[in-house]
Parts: structure tokens; C-alpha cells; sequence
């Protein structure tokens, strides 16, 4: 094997990871946006992704071998890839997919799409989590302040996708407003979800937002304890580096004063022995 492999598995990872961030964006502007100029970029952006994602599956597949494809990080990018494959949506919405699945009425397609856009929804995130777990340490503060952050934009971007869409109450802007306030566990009730599935996200926001807050709340104590204690030690290495110069200057003044006794005793002598003479 190359040994160029692994670096290169590595750089891809940490793309690809970037690559999910744009996803959840473009999936808000194809649910939301009628503009076939705008589609068309959102378009050439998914592919992009998605060659991306494919290229980082396929180094991770040489690298590893069988063991990444069982593996669970395997199977999720498998499954990224499959969502995420341009034109899957506009196939689902065409008349053809609909007559083989023979419906009949377009309120059951509208809810074939929201079920389509909900699982690439949480498979992008999860994707988007394992890759900020592997760029940073787990247990450390920004992998749990992005997690959080993800959470927010992924729960409210989602929401607004499959429920608040379409209504001239609501915009993207409640609707992570929403999801702030439900991860953040305040719970003002301004705004709630009334389908069975944006309470079925509502629900896996607020499981997974409160204990990754939980988290969060705990990671910035220990910062702020580190940072105290570093505070300390900064503190005590002054103090000791200003103890040390003053005992430095103690020592220089008492050798200069047993220099200048030794001398006044060398000339004291010296004038005695002359009288002597």
C-alpha cells in the first residue's frame, strides 16, 4: 500500500466532515427555493459533496479494508452516500415514482419527501458528528460546543423543513430559535411542533440537546478551573522569580559587604605593621 494512503484517508476525513457543514444548507435551499438558477448551483454543490464523500469512503476502504465496511463509521458513510446522491429527491417528487408507488394522493408523496429529507437530515449530522469526534478529542471542548451548535442548526433547519415551510408565521430564523430554546432546556412555548414528525424531532433534540448541554456545562467548568489554576501557577512563578532576584541582590549586597569589611581590615592592618616600623 501507498504510503501516501493514510495521510491522504486523513486530509479527506477532515474535506469530507467540511463537505457536510454546506449539505445542511443546500437540503434548506432544494425544500425551500424555486429558483431553477439557484437549484442548478445547489446541484453542482451536491455533486461535488457527494464525489467527495465517495473519494473518502474509497480511501478508507483501501486503507482498512473489510474491517471499515463493518464497521459502523463504514456503514454511515455507505449510507451518506446513498442519501446524499444528487437527484434522489427530484426522483421521489417525479409523477414516474409515483405511480410505482401508486399514489394516489400527493399528501402521501409530501410525506414520503419529508420522511426522504428527514433521514438524509440526521445521516448528514451524524456523519458531520463522527467527523468532528475524529478531528478533535472527544472529551474536549470544541468537539462538544460544535456538537451542540450542530444539534441547533440540524434540529431547527429540520423543523422548519418538514413542518414550517410554506407558512408565512414561521421562517428558519423560529425555527432555530426553537431549537435553541429546547436544547438549552428554558422552554419558552412560543413555539412548538404540531405534526407527528416534527414532534418526532422535537423529541430526538431534546434527548440528545440536553445531554450534550450537560456536557457543555461541564467542559466549560473544567476550562475555567484549568484556566484558574494556570492563573495560579503564573502567579506563583512571579512571585518566585521575584523571591529569587531579591535573594540575588541579598547576596550580592552581603558580598559586598564582606568584601568591604575584609578591605578595611586588610588596610587596618596594613597602617598598624607601618607604625610598628
Amino acid at each position: 500500500m501507498n504510503d501516501n494512503v493514510p495521510r491522504y484517508a486523513t486530509l479527506l476525513d477532515h474535506a469530507a466532515t467540511g463537505a457536510a457543514i454546506l449539505v445542511l444548507p443546500i437540503i434548506f435551499v432544494e425544500s425551500t427555493v424555486a429558483d431553477p438558477h439557484v437549484l442548478a448551483g445547489a446541484n453542482v454543490i451536491n455533486w461535488l459533496v457527494w464525489l467527495l464523500f465517495l473519494a473518502d469512503s474509497v480511501a478508507k476502504t483501501r486503507l482498512h479494508g473489510k474491517r471499515y465496511l463493518r464497521s459502523w463509521t463504514g456503514v454511515l458513510d455507505i449510507a451518506v452516500i446513498v442519501v446524499s446522491l444528487p437527484g434522489l429527491v427530484a426522483f421521489l417528487e417525479s409523477a414516474r415514482m409515483a405511480r410505482l408507488l401508486r399514489l394516489g394522493r400527493a399528501t402521501r408523496l409530501a410525506n414520503i419527501l419529508r420522511m426522504a429529507r428527514m433521514l438524509r437530515y440526521g445521516l448528514i449530522g451524524a456523519r458531520l458528528l463522527a467527523g468532528l469526534r475524529r478531528s478533535t478529542r472527544p472529551d474536549a471542548l470544541p468537539f462538544v460546543l460544535g456538537a451542540v451548535g450542530m444539534i441547533v442548526l440540524l434540529g431547527g433547519g429540520l423543523l422548519y423543513t418538514i413542518e414550517f415551510a410554506g407558512t408565512e408565521s414561521l421562517n428558519l430564523g423560529d425555527a432555530i430559535w426553537w431549537a435553541m430554546v429546547t436544547v438549552t432546556t428554558v422552554g419558552y412555548g412560543d413555539i412548538a411542533p404540531s405534526t407527528n414528525a416534527g414532534r418526532f424531532v422535537a423529541s430526538g433534540v431534546m434527548l440528545v440537546g440536553i445531554a450534550f448541554t450537560s456536557l457543555l456545562t461541564a467542559e466549560i467548568a473544567t476550562w475555567l478551573s484549568k484556566e484558574q489554576h494556570k492563573t495560579v501557577e503564573r502567579n506563583m512563578h512571579t512571585a518566585i522569580a521575584d523571591l529569587d532576584a531579591k535573594l540575588d541582590a541579598l547576596r550580592e549586597d552581603v558580598a559586598n559587604l564582606a568584601r568591604g569589611t575584609r578591605a578595611g581590615w586588610e588596610d587596618a592592618g596594613g597602617g598598624a605593621r607601618g607604625a610598628d616600623d
